[in-house]
C-alpha cells in the first residue's frame, strides 16, 4: 500500500472504486462474529416478514466497506476521522457493489490536513444504497 499525502490530493479527485460482491457466506460469518442470531440479517423468513425479498446486509457491514475504501486510500499514516452515511437502499448478498468517493474540500484545521469526501455505494442497478460524507486526515510529504 502506498502512502497518500495531502500534496497529492486535489478537489474533484475520484476515490476508488472498491468493487465488492458480498455473498451469503460472508454475511453469515459477519453476523456470527457480530453476535446476531435472529432477524432480517440471518433468516429469509424474518426478512420477508419485514417486507424484504430475503436476508439483507446489516448497515454496519456495508458501512464497513466504505471504511475499507477510505483506509485503503489514506494509507498507514492517514486516518479516517469521521464517516457519516444515509442508508437509502437495502443491500442483498450477491449484489455487485461499487464503493467510491470524490474529494469535495481540502483544508488545514488545527494543524491537521483535512480532506472531506462525498462517498457512496452503488449497486449493479445503478442505485445508491448508501451515500454520505467522510473526513480524513493526511500527512505532509517530508
Amino acid at each position: 500500500m502506498s502512502q497518500l499525502y495531502i500534496e497529492d490530493v486535489d478537489l474533484g479527485d475520484d476515490v476508488g472504486p472498491l468493487l465488492k460482491e458480498p455473498d451469503r457466506a460472508q454475511l453469515d460469518a459477519y453476523v456470527k462474529a457480530w453476535g446476531t442470531t435472529t432477524g432480517r440479517f440471518v433468516s429469509d423468513e424474518a426478512a420477508q416478514a419485514e417486507g424484504f425479498t430475503g436476508v439483507i446486509l446489516p448497515g454496519n457491514m456495508s458501512m464497513g466497506l466504505l471504511a475499507q475504501l477510505l483506509t485503503n486510500w489514506v494509507g498507514l499514516e492517514g486516518k479516517v476521522k469521521r464517516l457519516d452515511v444515509d442508508f437509502r437502499r437495502s443491500i442483498l448478498p450477491g449484489d455487485k457493489l461499487n464503493c467510491s468517493g470524490i474529494v469535495t474540500d481540502i483544508q488545514i484545521v488545527d494543524a491537521e490536513n483535512q480532506v472531506t469526501l462525498d462517498v457512496y455505494i452503488e449497486t449493479q442497478k445503478g442505485e445508491r444504497a448508501l451515500q454520505g460524507t467522510a473526513l480524513v486526515v493526511l500527512p505532509n510529504k517530508g
